[in-house]
C-alpha cells in the first residue's frame, strides 16, 4: 500500500507484500489482508509473495515453511477474487545459491517444492473455474 488513499485509488491495480510472519500464519492472513483491499479499492489485487520457500532473511517466513502452506493461501486468493504472482525465490537469493539452478533460469524441474507450486497454479481451472456473472447480467 502507498502511503495515501489518494495514490492507492489511482493505480489500476494493487500488488502488496502481504504480511509473512509475525502476525499469525500467512496463508491465513495474506489472504485476510487481500480481502481487505478487494474491499476498500473495489479493483484488482495481486498478492505479490505466495510460493517462497523461506528466505527469510528477505522477509520471508521466519520458520519452516511448507508449500501447502502457499497452496492454501494461492487457493485462498483465488477464491476471494484475487490474484497471485508467482514469487520465486532464486530472483532475492542470487547466483550460487542452492535456491538458483547452475543456469539461472527458473525452472520447475530443479525445485521439486516450486514444481508442485507450479503444478497446482497451471491447475487453476480445475479448482476455480471462471466466474458467472450474476443471473441479472447474463439475460
Amino acid at each position: 500500500m502507498l502511503r495515501d488513499r489518494a495514490q492507492n485509488e489511482a493505480l489500476d491495480f494493487l500488488s502488496p507484500h502481504t504480511t509473512r510472519h509475525g502476525a499469525g500464519p500467512h496463508w491465513e492472513v495474506a489472504p485476510q489482508e487481500i480481502a481487505l483491499l478487494l474491499k476498500l479499492y473495489r479493483k484488482p489485487v495481486v498478492d505479490d509473495e505466495p510460493a517462497r520457500t523461506g528466505t527469510s532473511s528477505y522477509g520471508g517466513p521466519r520458520g519452516p515453511t511448507s508449500l501447502f502452506d502457499h497452496i492454501l493461501q494461492i487457493y485462498q486468493v483465488w477464491q476471494l477474487g484475487g490474484y497471485i504472482v508467482y514469487h520465486h525465490d532464486m530472483f532475492q537469493t542470487g547466483a550460487g545459491s542452492p535456491a538458483v539452478p547452475p543456469h539461472g533460469i527458473p525452472d520447475p524441474e530443479f525445485s521439486p517444492y516450486h514444481r508442485q507450486v507450479l503444478e497446482f497454479i497451471a491447475l487453476r481451472d480445475r479448482y476455480m473455474p471462471p466466474a458467472q456473472p450474476p443471473a441479472a447480467e447474463r439475460r
